[in-house]
């Protein structure tokens, strides 16, 4: 289920690649903003987002708001994981904030209301779940398979418009 944030922050992100396209449209003296100069912009809002560091605490912070409800329990053994792991100091994982952060707000995405089947996140940590390529998509009904898939489409639609 898409929800209001969703929304919003994709509005935010379609505003960053414009402001930014518009930009590079000026200094190149160009009259109109191409989709080739909105997929540059896009590039290099993604080059500026993996420069900025964030505090580890409040990366946490932030995976914990992120992580969808349901069994959201131990905290403290999250906490433990999440920065053992954004710190290289886990035998076997490692990741940046980002990409977990990333991974969380995916999960919650596709899990939306089926809070029975959220496995708690020092356990999501452990097993390296924000690698998981269609995290629990076989868990949805058929209606709300059908609903993430149109938003996916629409999605799909709306970049190959900007190509045309």
């Amino acid at each position: 289920m898409i929800t209001r944030a969703d929304i919003q922050t994709w509005t935010k992100v379609q505003r960053a690649i414009g402001d930014e396209a518009r930009l590079l449209c000026a200094e190149r003296g160009l009259e109109t903003v191409d989709a080739s100069l909105r997929i540059e912009a896009l590039e290099v809002l993604k080059a500026r987002a993996k420069d900025f560091q964030i505090d580890d605490e409040a990366a946490f912070n932030e995976f914990w708001k992120v992580y969808p409800r349901g069994r959201k329990q131990g905290k403290a053994d999250a906490k433990r994981l999440f920065l053992k792991i954004v710190k290289g100091k886990h035998a076997d994982l490692k990741a940046e904030p980002q990409a977990l952060i990333l991974g969380a707000m995916r999960y919650a995405a596709v899990m939306g209301d089926n809070h029975a089947y959220v496995v708690m996140p020092a356990r999501w940590l452990r097993e390296g779940r924000w690698d998981d390529e269609d995290i629990g998509f076989a868990l949805l009904d058929p209606s709300q398979k059908s609903s993430v898939m149109n938003a996916f489409d629409d999605l799909l639609n709306e970049l190959k418009g900007l190509d045309a």
